[in-house]
Parts: C-alpha cells; structure tokens; sequence
C-alpha cells in the first residue's frame, strides 16, 4: 500500500513483491486502501487551520505581499488568464487598423470637400482622384458637381468635356 500511496503503478508493485497484478490491484483498491487514504485526507484537513493562521500571520505580521497577491488569486479576487484575455479582446476594437484608417481618411476627405465647396478653398491635383471616390462611395449629396472637375476650376464652371 506504501508503494502505490507513493506513486508506484500496480504493474511495478506486482514485479517488485512477486505476485499477480489482479492481487495487487484488489489489494490497493481494496477497503484496507481506502481507510488509508481517508486517513491521510483527514490529516490533510486538519492542517487547514494550521494553514489558515499561517497565511494570516505572513500576511499581518510578516506583510509579505507575494502571499497576499497569490491569496487574492485563489479567492477570485484577481482575474484568470483567460478572464483577462477575455476582457483585453472585448476592449480592443473589432475592426482592423486599415479600416479605421479609411474611416479617418474619409473623414478628412470629407471635411476638405466641405470646405471646398462652403468656401471655395481649392484642392490639390492629387485629391481629386480621393474626393471623387469619397462622394461616391459615401452618397454625398450636394457633390455631384464636384465629380470630374480640376483642383483650377471653381464652383458653378462647367466639368470638363
């Protein structure tokens, strides 16, 4: 009973004693094993207080923070791994860098065609091809006129044949 309490398969137990492994196995399995390991489970739990006012005596007496901290885990105060993982993914935005910069690059596309057309602010040559595609793609009603025209034309001057 010693060997397997100790960690020993049933197969070493029966070459290391010399005897068949179904009377090892019904031996170690057996009612005299299970009182045996009652008995140490029962000693184990009796050293829960014993536990218990360790914990509390490095805690208040010795202050020792990493007893603390690991306490904290075990009672759930601290999240997992996994609950933290969890927490970073639901923070972090759904969407990928590109399309936030699209959004951002429309956006300013978009305030340039308004002040374009409000107050008259040319753009530059190498706009045009980004503001087109912005009224467009984002239905920007009002605009039309803008599509085809030169950063040189002004509002009201016929589009470009």
């Amino acid at each position: 009973m010693q060997s397997y309490a100790s960690g020993k398969s049933i197969t070493d137990i029966s070459k290391q004693e010399k005897r068949n492994r179904e009377t090892v196995g019904k031996i170690v399995h057996g009612p005299e094993m299970a009182a045996h390991v009652q008995a140490l489970r029962e000693r184990w739990y009796g050293l829960g207080d014993d536990a218990v006012n360790a914990v509390e005596d490095g805690l208040r007496n010795q202050k020792d923070g990493r007893l603390g901290l690991q306490l904290l885990a075990s009672i759930g105060v601290l999240p997992s791994p996994a609950e933290i993982a969890n927490q970073r993914q639901a923070m972090s935005p759904a969407e990928d860098d590109k399309s936030v910069e699209g959004k951002i690059a429309v956006a300013l596309m978009k305030g340039s065609i308004e002040r374009h057309h409000l107050y008259g602010m040319p753009l530059l040559e190498e706009d045009w091809p980004a503001v087109e595609k912005v009224i467009k793609e984002m239905n920007l009603k009002g605009y039309d006129h803008l599509i085809g025209k030169k950063s040189t034309e002004k509002d009201g001057e016929d589009k470009p044949k």
